[in-house]
């Protein structure tokens, strides 16, 4: 039995993520504003066509934000539960916050992604830092069939029916 951990696009990738964006920004985040954040942050060109992502344009790449749903919880549950963040409740809702564990956990990670990633989150939090969760999520709505769609016809060049 294939015993690998998948990584990329997991629980603890994600997890990891989350840690960087509450840590960098330094205020509690609702779940729907840190998915957004999350989303921005490796794929910063679909919020400004100017700056440059910290992931690769793909294909359908919507879908590492549709995704997140998936993994949210079970990101945020390991934080938690390896006492990381904290779980706030309000008139507001649910947001989370991280503690000086979790800061600290993440002031351990270094490398040349971890700088990048930083320079993005900062990115998308002064592009987003004043607005509702409802207005970042009218922002992904509108935008959402098109991250990725510059690839439509990719799939002309890979066809063996235009092969002669």
């Amino acid at each position: 039995m294939d015993k690998r951990m998948k990584i990329l696009n997991s629980t603890f990738e994600m997890a990891l993520r989350f840690l960087a964006i509450i840590s960098v920004c330094g205020y509690s985040f609702s779940e729907q504003r840190l998915r957004a954040y999350s989303y921005f942050s490796i794929h910063l060109s679909d919020l400004d066509n100017t700056k440059m992502s910290a992931h690769p344009n793909l294909p359908f790449r919507f879908n590492n934000y549709i995704g997140t749903e998936k993994i949210l919880h079970p990101a945020i549950h390991l934080l938690i539960t390896k006492g990381m963040l904290t779980c706030n409740t309000s008139g507001d809702g649910i947001k989370f916050s991280i503690n000086d564990f979790g800061k600290n956990c993440f002031d351990f990670i270094t490398g040349t992604y971890k700088a990048k990633l930083i320079h993005s989150i900062k990115e998308v939090d002064n592009y987003f830092h004043d607005k509702t969760d409802d207005e970042i999520y009218n922002c992904i709505c509108q935008g959402l069939d098109s991250w990725g769609s510059e690839f439509d016809n990719e799939s002309v060049l890979n066809s063996y029916h235009n092969e002669e």
